[in-house]
């Protein structure tokens, strides 16, 4: 099995090996090397080797995008169990103790992408969120974007851990230690929802394929809930409705924290 296309489709994918285990077969799997590590705890996989290293003897070979195909894959048959991923707890970041909700944040994809200009937003729309008490704000973005938290003036209210993570590895351990995750449709959204994770993807009025239309959930990851624009290019609006929602979440979560400290 190998990768042919972004990290977010390798993550979404990646399910698949477990339909092929039944067959007894050795399964090699091929992909980019930020995610070699993320990977090694996935039962069933024979080998794990880089992209564009030296091939190995196989009888079979497929893509990971088309596994969906070759299992005839509908909406009612995706395989949705989560979560499928289980990466070790090797969390290289230290965690100030909170009370607050500790909410990760991304915001651009990589500009490699041929549509990031549709999906990505910029960090200054989040603003509306960061005045909601209750919350503390943690970056999972990488690469140029996060400089956006300084050039911004955030750096007060955004904790920035992505200058800690040198592979899936560690924004997985990260991810597993915050309550919610809010992000554009990027390769950490696919993430949070393979580890079973509370995920908002945030998505632009025509997303990719494999969002659909027209609903809030996805069968792809049943902790995912999605937040669409209503009118092209328009964000603002989405940030409203995040707001309020996240607003009703906050009330929730400190209900239920009060609920446990009544046994």
């Amino acid at each position: 099995m190998y990768a042919e296309q972004g990290f977010g489709d390798t993550i979404q994918f990646i399910r698949y090996v477990n339909m092929l285990v039944v067959y007894d077969v050795n399964i090699i799997v091929e992909c980019q090397p930020e995610l070699l590590k993320l990977f090694e705890n996935i039962d069933g996989i024979t080998e794990l080797i880089a992209a564009k290293e030296t091939p190995l003897d196989f009888n079979v070979h497929a893509s990971l995008v088309s596994l969906p195909s070759i299992f005839s894959t509908t909406l009612e048959s995706i395989p949705s169990e989560v979560p499928y991923l289980f990466p070790k707890s090797n969390s290289v970041i230290s965690w100030n103790p909170t009370s607050e909700l500790k909410i990760g944040i991304v915001w651009a994809g990589s500009p490699k992408h041929p549509s990031n200009g549709n999906r990505s937003i910029g960090l200054r729309l989040f603003s509306v969120l960061f005045e909601i008490a209750g919350c503390q704000f943690y970056s999972l973005q990488v690469g140029l974007d996060r400089d956006d938290i300084a050039r911004y003036n955030y750096s007060e209210i955004v904790v920035d851990l992505g200058t800690d993570f040198t592979n899936f590895s560690d924004t997985a351990a990260a991810i597993l230690e915050l309550d919610l995750i809010i992000s554009v449709d990027t390769a950490v959204a696919h993430l949070a929802g393979a580890l079973g994770k509370e995920i908002w993807t945030l998505l632009p009025y025509m997303p990719d394929w494999r969002w659909l239309l027209d609903r809030e959930n996805t069968p792809w990851y049943p902790t995912m809930r999605l937040f669409r624009q209503n009118k092209i290019g328009d964000w603002a609006e989405v940030f409203e409705r995040v707001r309020s929602t996240l607003e009703q979440y906050v009330v929730v979560a400190e209900i239920e924290e009060n609920d446990k400290s009544l046994y």
